[in-house]
């Protein structure tokens, strides 16, 4: 009778713990851990804005052609190395491309747009390599100064690779700015970022 009951409460804590471990795994809180937030995205965003600007929405030509111009006032912000610059910001257009980097232990990579002509887009990150635990904070920034934090995650530490699809709404007419903290005091974090 004893032996039962030994087995019975090592059953029940047995079970207790495995139940732990999976709230604790898929927790969506779990997985968020310092975000890098809306800060550098806000600095780049407001010394855009105050250069470019009023933007109207416009048909995909002339987007295009009007993005083409940004890039180049952006390309010029950035070479002008104003205080916002030395954060290391990087211009993504939204499109197909694909940026590819690798961002140091205890460092930030920042990317922002030009405002979205649409009202929803899809930021993609892929991890192909390294184990560095990383923050990820999606942000849109509209003219007037005000920003509204999108998406927080963090990929863990680990060294399985890992894609993870956003889906952003109400961008249309935002700068959208996607920030990447890698916590690691020794690990890098590979990457591949786009935004469609």
């Amino acid at each position: 009778m004893k032996k039962l009951i030994f087995i019975t409460a090592m059953s029940v804590l047995a079970l207790s713990f495995t139940t732990v471990v999976s709230e604790s795994s898929t927790t969506p809180t779990a997985l968020v851990a310092n975000p890098p937030g809306c800060s550098a995205g806000a600095k780049v965003a407001k010394e855009t804005w105050k250069k470019w600007g009023p933007w109207k929405l416009l048909p995909p030509i002339t987007y295009k052609q009007k993005v083409k111009k940004f890039k180049k006032l952006w390309n010029a912000l950035v070479a002008s190395n104003t205080s916002w610059a030395t954060l290391g910001p990087r211009y993504m257009e939204i499109g197909s491309k694909v940026d590819q980097g690798k961002i140091v232990p205890q460092t930030k990579r920042t990317f922002v747009t030009a405002p979205a002509n649409k009202n929803s887009v899809v930021v993609t990150i892929e991890k192909y390599d390294g184990r560095a635990k990383t923050g990820v904070s999606i942000c849109i920034h509209g003219k007037n100064g005000d920003q509204l934090n999108k998406v927080n995650y963090t990929f863990p530490n680990d060294r399985a690779s890992k894609t993870k699809k956003f889906t952003i709404r109400g961008t249309k007419g935002k700068i959208i700015s996607v920030s990447m903290k890698n916590h690691s005091a020794g690990n890098k974090f590979l990457y591949k970022v786009n935004c469609k």
